[in-house]
């Protein structure tokens, strides 16, 4: 299967390397070139808690104007990139080509309505964590997580098809029939997570072993929780607490790529996550004072 990955940051990478140890024929493609030469030349170091090994055989480029037409184009960047990056994907995306989204945040999937076929696309979620070591190498902390992957209209086969590729690759990977929880599921984790180690800047497991950082986080997913049910889910407040503290024990040792963002001066996901929730609380009159002073929080430090 010939798979480009739009965005080889941590998480990308990370997908990279599961689906080339897979049998995959992967392009990478990033407007980064040193980086991605330096891993066509040398190879992409992937560590995991088993081990470390270096994979090579990537094909790599700084755009996706002349890589051929692909049977799957793999969506990685930041929910703010997407308008960005379409104009250059679209040379490698034919009539049957499949789009898949992994990216954080609410709305992708509707985003790439407005450009493709309803059939061509797939939303999906990870619980995978990944870090990005330097230019070549790459890590996934904690365990192997659930990628869960969905159709926007109901294409039930080709979610189950996709699902077990990713499954024969490595991945613990199921599909779903209910889309938008399958966003919302990720999104209560990010929008609980990614803003308190971005903030504090400390690692994962500061939200676990802070009793006041929970409490924050339980007050966020609460507002969040309100809101996804009042557009057509049934979302258990404690089930999503739960939910979510299994995800942060898991991945303690390991970072968000919104405390990367922030540390390096890059605009963050905020909007699609906490702002959005404020945003939907705004539309189906449902007040979300945390969710809101988050979005603030984050966005004066992008300011600063």
């Amino acid at each position: 299967m010939k798979i480009a990955m739009i965005g080889s940051g941590a998480a990308g990478s990370v997908f990279a390397a599961y689906l080339r140890k897979g049998g995959a024929e992967l392009w990478l493609v990033d407007k980064y070139k040193a980086h991605m030469d330096k891993i066509a030349a040398d190879g992409l170091i992937f560590r995991t808690p088993e081990g470390e090994e270096v994979l090579t055989g990537f094909h790599t480029s700084a755009t996706a104007h002349d890589i051929g037409t692909m049977d799957m184009v793999i969506l990685m960047v930041k929910a703010t990139q997407t308008a960005d990056v379409m104009a250059d994907t679209m040379p490698c995306i034919g009539p049957e080509t499949v789009i898949l989204t992994l990216q954080n945040g609410i709305g992708n999937g509707q985003t790439l309505q407005q450009l493709f076929r309803p059939e061509q696309i797939l939303v999906g979620t990870s619980t995978i964590n990944s870090q990005r070591l330097s230019d070549t190498a790459v890590s996934q902390h904690g365990g192997m997580g659930i990628t869960t992957i969905g159709s926007l209209c109901g294409k039930t086969a080709l979610a189950e098809q996709t699902a077990a590729f990713f499954t024969s690759c490595g991945f613990c990977a199921e599909a779903s029939t209910n889309i938008d929880g399958l966003i919302w599921k990720k999104a209560f984790i990010n929008l609980t997570i990614n803003p308190l180690t971005a903030l504090f800047d400390r690692p994962i497991g500061m939200v676990e072993q802070c009793e006041e950082a929970w409490a924050l986080g339980r007050q966020e997913i609460a507002e969040a929780v309100q809101v996804a049910n009042a557009s057509g889910q049934s979302f258990s407040y404690e089930e999503v607490c739960d939910f979510v503290w299994q995800v942060l024990h898991g991945a303690r040792e390991g970072t968000t790529s919104m405390r990367t963002d922030i540390r390096a001066g890059r605009p963050t996901e905020i909007a699609y996550l906490n702002g959005a929730v404020a945003a939907l609380g705004k539309q189906y009159g449902i007040p979300t004072p945390y969710n809101t002073m988050m979005t603030q929080l984050i966005r004066t430090l992008e300011f600063t």
